[in-house]
């Protein structure tokens, strides 16, 4: 350890290092699930009934917005999303975006979309979630919009019509709509199933082991793309 912080006298780690910090983090987030948890997941069975569309965020400071996103942050990604939907979207539906879990103990995004929201006139058309079942939300989706997450992964196994804007493995040709994000709202092309089943089983194939990192030691893990039960966040 010594010699490898020799050989970078200056390197800054891309997180903070401070117990105090994560102390703090964690009695965040989890007061913060604690107030959230029945609520919010009474709010995702009650859209099982509404028309809209799921957007799940990514973790900030993620390289997946930092590097392989022409955003950079998570707040430029919402203004051009709430900006298109308000202007492009139909009337009759709603806009569900949901917290990344990893940021329950942080400052979050919710103040930032409620003032946007507020300014487009949109505020009564936008559910913000901290907690939610994500394969019942992508199922019950119109459409699912992202930066790049293995949600989308799940809203092609439940063939939804997906849009991503970032740089994601599966942004391809009959897999991802390969249009603009003004015209994804009205669109909604569905994915063509054999080439979602060719890619996933080449996924799983090529790529995967089955295996949860979070998961209880005996639980069973769903590795079959007919089976709706299991997925990741």
């Amino acid at each position: 350890m010594r010699k490898r912080r020799a050989h970078h006298p200056n390197a800054v780690h891309h997180r903070p290092v401070s117990l105090r910090h994560y102390i703090r983090y964690a009695a965040l987030s989890w007061s913060r699930k604690a107030v959230h948890y029945w609520p919010d997941h009474a709010r995702v069975r009650s859209l099982a009934k509404q028309r809209y569309y799921f957007v799940p965020l990514q973790y900030d400071g993620d390289a997946q917005i930092t590097h392989h996103s022409r955003f950079g942050v998570n707040t430029r990604f919402l203004s051009e999303l709430l900006q298109s939907f308000a202007s492009h979207a139909p009337a009759d539906t709603q806009l569900v975006i949901r917290q990344h879990p990893w940021s329950r103990g942080e400052q979050g995004h919710r103040a930032f979309i409620r003032g946007l929201a507020l300014q487009l006139k949109i505020a009564h058309r936008l559910v913000f979630l901290v907690e939610g079942h994500t394969p019942t939300l992508v199922r019950n989706a119109l459409g699912v919009v992202l930066i790049n997450s293995t949600v989308g992964l799940q809203a092609l196994e439940h063939m939804r019509p997906l849009k991503v804007l970032g740089q994601a493995v599966y942004e391809r040709p009959d897999i991802c709509f390969q249009g603009s994000l003004d015209a994804f709202w009205a669109l909604l092309p569905a994915p063509d199933p054999a080439e979602v089943n060719a890619f996933l089983l080449q996924l799983r194939n090529l790529t995967q082991l089955p295996c949860n990192v979070y998961g209880a030691r005996k639980e069973p893990l769903y590795w079959h793309l007919s089976d709706d039960s299991g997925g990741s966040r």
